[in-house]
């Protein structure tokens, strides 16, 4: 899906330095757009005017100067569009199907669905599916990646053939209620040479504005002691430590939190799965008994300022049965459509 990004807008923790500075850039198509922070300042945010068109590769770039003071550098791209783009790829070479996470996955396919599975948390059309060999193109064979919803392959799917690059299918849709459960398919259609993939798409919410986050790992969650864990993507390891989990957040307001396990936790047993902003609890779904492997919090609403930090935090109660556990936000922004693209 094409867009327009009209500005980027960066912040640190901790003052950069007299004379000393971060730049973040944008690269779209080899030009770069850059925000940059100095001296004793602690935001920057720059207007610009950035089309990225169906296929691009956009990515961030952090740069240091003399030796700024460590700290943490996050931002968010302000963007104008009616729908947003979700992406993932695979970070090492295909040799066998699996499965990868919908939303925000840098990490190598698994072999079960519920190692990347995500939840959705607004109700949405996915469309326009893009397939990129990163590594180059193909002799023979190839990948096909296939939309799964609630564990069912669905029609969006896309394969690639050999002597290009870039495959699609701008032909098909599949509409998400809240709840619903999302990933992708890889079939390891026997590839001349093992590739590294990107996969993007569109997702249209039903709602103007909308927007979400989601967030699964493959890793179990502790069944004794709280553990924390980074609200975005995927694969990231369970920690007690929640300073490493932060991920900063633009101006908006979270709407609903959509949870889930793998397994029921057990009778009279549970896994409470928290949404913190700043350390604190904000909001809170709790999966329990011996059938649920599914909560939701609908009834709350969360401000959010520029540079809150979300987390995600599981509590277990009554040494429930190991279980790998997700989140998924829904949020607006007050104007422009959000993306967030880096943090700590």
């Amino acid at each position: 899906m094409p867009f327009k990004v009209v500005a980027i807008s960066i912040e640190c923790d901790v003052a950069p330095g007299v004379g000393k500075s971060w730049t973040v850039g944008l690269r779209v198509g080899g030009v770069d757009y850059n925000a940059v922070i100095s001296d004793n300042n602690l935001s920057a945010r720059v207007p610009i005017n950035a089309s990225i068109a169906a296929l691009d590769d956009f990515f961030i770039i952090c740069t240091p100067s003399n030796t700024p003071a460590a700290a943490a550098v996050w931002g968010h791209l302000e963007v104008e569009a009616a729908s947003f783009p979700v992406g993932s790829n695979v970070t090492n070479s295909i040799a066998a199907s699996g499965y990868l996470g919908f939303f925000g996955w840098s990490q190598a396919i698994r072999t079960v669905e519920s190692d990347v599975l995500q939840t959705v948390p607004i109700a949405c059309t996915v469309r326009n599916l893009r397939l990129n060999l990163a590594s180059g193109a193909l002799v023979s064979g190839g990948y096909t990646a296939t939309l799964m919803k609630n564990g069912v392959p669905t029609a969006l799917s896309v394969s690639s053939g050999f002597a290009a690059l870039d495959w699609s299918d701008t032909t098909h849709s599949v509409s998400f209620a809240p709840g619903d459960t999302i990933s992708w398919q890889i079939t390891y259609n026997t590839p001349s040479s093992n590739r590294s993939i990107k996969i993007g798409c569109e997702v249209v919410p039903d709602v103007p504005g909308e927007a979400m986050i989601a967030f699964g790992t493959n890793g179990s969650t502790n069944n004794a002691t709280p553990r924390y864990n980074t609200l975005f993507g995927g694969g990231q390891a369970w920690t007690t430590t929640e300073a490493l989990c932060k991920l900063r957040m633009p101006r908006s307001v979270v709407k609903a939190l959509y949870v889930g396990t793998d397994v029921a936790p057990g009778a009279a047993k549970s896994y409470a799965i928290d949404i913190n902003k700043n350390g604190a609890q904000a909001l809170t779904a709790t999966v329990s008994g011996a059938a649920a492997t599914t909560a939701s919090q609908t009834g709350q609403q969360i401000a959010v300022a520029d540079g809150d930090y979300l987390t995600v935090k599981t509590t277990p109660s009554g040494a429930p049965a190991a279980a790998k556990a997700r989140a998924a936000i829904a949020y607006t922004m007050p104007q422009n459509q959000f993306l967030e693209v880096f943090a700590t």
